[in-house]
């Protein structure tokens, strides 16, 4: 595959479910429709063990007839319930890979993928773990299940090519007012730099930006800026083939 000649960024929604049905089409509205068919669909088939992706539901039908690519985003999201994420982020522990078993992540990994097969017809090619926390041994064992890659916090990984440095851009870090404003400078200057150097990177969307209304029209501007300054949106596989 050639090398795109325009400055190229991948779009990941992130946290598709069931609780949030409309979410899906609302992250993509700021988007051109070229953009937004190549946007890689992070689905979790049940959100924080709630009701599960059903097929013939107007989300999975949605989910099979998009035309980029699905990633299994866990099966709940959700590890537990602790103290330090309650106080922190105001949130339940959703690391839902952070330091479990193999044989407990393979089964949530299978499950989520059966689910998700079961109600669009679909099955992922990407795997990333919620909050991107998943130790060596178990990235390793997404690849052996024959997902094509593994999408992690600094870039993604993949058979044939080790590691695809790429950043990303996100904005969900949490409930509190800190998890707003902490990474708000580190994230302007990420930005900003790769725009001006016009370098690759991942722009992260999450439904809970879109009960911000500061938030999300920060995000629209952005999708502005990609839009009149001619940037390319491609897939994650387009991505590791470059």
């Amino acid at each position: 595959m050639q090398k795109p000649k325009t400055p190229w960024f991948v779009l990941e929604l992130h946290d598709i479910s069931p609780a949030r049905p409309d979410a899906l089409t609302r992250m993509l509205e700021p988007f051109s429709p070229e953009k937004a068919a190549k946007a890689a669909l992070l689905v979790t088939p049940s959100w924080e063990g709630g009701p599960l992706l059903k097929k013939n539901s107007a989300l999975a039908q949605s989910i099979k007839n998009h035309p980029g690519e699905i990633v299994l985003h866990g099966l709940t999201h959700m590890k537990g319930h602790n103290l330090f994420n309650r106080l922190v982020y105001n949130t339940p522990d959703h690391a839902e890979f952070g330091n479990i078993s193999v044989p407990l992540a393979l089964e949530r990994i299978l499950k989520g993928a059966d689910i998700l097969f079961r109600a669009t017809g679909r099955r992922p090619l990407w795997f990333c773990a919620p909050r991107w926390q998943i130790s060596r041994e178990i990235g390793s064992l997404v690849l052996e299940q024959g997902f094509f890659g593994l999408m992690r916090m600094g870039g993604y990984q993949f058979w044939g090519k080790a590691f695809l440095p790429l950043p990303v851009i996100s904005f969900d870090f949490g409930r509190r007012i800190w998890n707003r404003l902490v990474p708000a400078l580190p994230r302007h200057f990420a930005l900003s730099g790769c725009l001006k150097q016009k370098k690759p990177f991942r722009l992260a969307l999450h439904p809970y930006d879109l009960d911000s209304g500061r938030t999300w029209a920060h995000i629209c501007r952005i999708a502005q800026e990609l839009e009149k300054s001619g940037w390319r949106a491609i897939t994650p596989t387009e991505a590791a083939s470059l």
